[in-house]
């Protein structure tokens, strides 16, 4: 655990400090139980496949919190907080809840869409949705199927909840005629503490919690990444265990035809303040893999990983903005870009990006829009996504009152449309919450 705090204590330094030039502290020291042993050499995988729109995962959404669905005429959006559905129709650029009842206040379970949602999937013309929380008096997790106007919504499959935490799911996914669940839990073995982590599966067909079987399953005491990426017929798994004392970047595939698991990639990290993450597979089958945390002094870079080992693929240098010199904070991977993002200042909040194609040309490098600029202004960013001509957020803002307790907040869904001047902005979705006590 030690190491684990120690990240999330320097990930929320290193935002507040990006542009001050001031020393990081020094994380806690790795155990060291364990002799570091090299891991053994992978073995030859062919990993190349083709992507079906209509049969699989969509990786721009799957690697964080699977909360979005995007299709040719419109976005299906979740908060992944205590807020109902939205969509955003793109030919007549109207968005609100997720809702065909004209007199309906989404705030009621007669509502289709009044669900707080973890993870949303679109499969086989319909919406899938797995709430955030079980439901308690049920005991169980209760998986919703609706159209995608809202109507007919009914429950899909129920997945009982253990007594014992043993089933905590976190993401929900649909590919190829199967459903995925990563199922997260703590559990304490011979008076030690351990994180589990397991990729569960059944058929999509008559689905039934009892046929749910594990296909990968990592332990750990702690681990800092857990993410998915579908490609075709196999599925990677990346995660940071802790195995025989040593911190690593493991990489798992399961074949989804063969049913077997075997290890892609196992590397030994050396260094306390690298967090690798936001990783992506080529259809060449090349893997790339971004980074979500470094010191000031370091420049954030994007690698590849080769075998056990990690080679430099892009390096983004300091950048000076508004008279600052700034240093990147993470680097994240998609289908034909890579972008560096960092925070410039938190109070009022102002990011920037540099987005560059694979071979390391800028597509655009700059400022995100302010509230002055039509754009929202915001605290947190819950989503992030860059593409050629694109930058997608997903973000909100807290209304405090004057002891400083939030008592509303304000959701966004925006996307900028990225020209050869720059942006347009094109506000989709905002949803307010009522103040606390009215």
């Amino acid at each position: 655990m030690k190491r684990a705090f120690s990240l999330l204590l320097l990930v929320l330094f290193l935002l507040c400090t990006a542009c001050t030039g001031k020393t990081p502290p020094v994380p806690t020291e790795a155990p060291t139980e364990a002799a570091l042993t090299e891991a053994p050499a992978p073995t030859a995988i062919d990993m190349r496949y083709t992507y079906d729109p209509e049969t699989d995962v969509d990786n721009r959404y799957a690697m964080r919190y699977a909360n979005i669905v995007e299709r040719d005429n419109m976005f299906v959006w979740a908060s992944y907080c205590n807020t109902p559905l939205f969509f955003y129709d793109k030919e007549t650029d109207f968005g609100g809840v997720l809702c065909n009842k004209p007199e309906c206040e989404h705030t009621t379970s007669d509502c289709s869409s009044a669900i707080a949602t973890k993870s949303i999937c679109f499969y086989d013309g319909g919406l899938y949705i797995l709430p955030s929380w079980p439901d308690m008096q049920k005991r169980c997790w209760i998986i919703y199927s609706m159209e995608l106007d809202s109507s007919d919504r009914k429950v899909f499959m129920t997945i009982p909840d253990e007594e014992d935490g043993s089933m905590t799911l976190k993401r929900m996914f649909i590919h190829r005629g199967k459903m995925y669940f990563v199922n997260e839990y703590q559990a304490v073995e011979e008076g030690k503490p351990a994180n589990k982590f397991e990729l569960l599966t059944c058929d999509f067909d008559g689905p039934n919690a009892a046929d749910l079987k594990p296909v990968v399953k990592i332990e750990s005491y702690a681990w800092f990444i857990n993410r998915l990426f579908f490609a075709g017929d196999k599925i990677f798994v990346f995660s940071g265990p802790t195995i025989g004392g040593h911190y690593r970047l493991l990489v798992e595939m399961y074949d989804t035809v063969s049913g077997e698991t075997s290890t892609v990639s196992d590397v030994i990290l050396d260094d306390d303040y690298f967090i690798p993450d936001y990783f992506y597979v080529t259809q060449d089958g090349e893997i790339l893999c971004g980074q979500s945390g470094t010191t000031y002094d370091q420049n954030c870079k994007a690698y590849r990983i080769v075998g056990n080992e990690l080679e430099v693929f892009m390096e983004f240098e300091e950048t000076e903005f508004e008279g600052k010199l700034c240093s990147w904070m993470s680097v994240q991977i998609g289908e034909d870009t890579v972008t560096a993002s960092t925070m410039i200042s938190k109070n009022p909040r102002q990011d920037a990006v540099w987005i560059r194609d694979f071979e390391g040309n800028t597509i655009y490098k700059g400022l995100l829009p302010t509230l002055q600029e039509g754009a929202p202004n915001y605290d947190t960013i819950d989503y992030f996504e860059a593409s050629h001509d694109r930058i997608l957020l997903s973000v909100q803002e807290n209304k405090e009152n004057s002891s400083g307790t939030v008592i509303g907040t304000t959701y966004f869904f925006v996307e900028y449309d990225l020209t050869e001047d720059g942006y347009t902005v094109k506000p989709m979705i905002t949803y307010k919450t009522k103040p606390s006590g009215t």
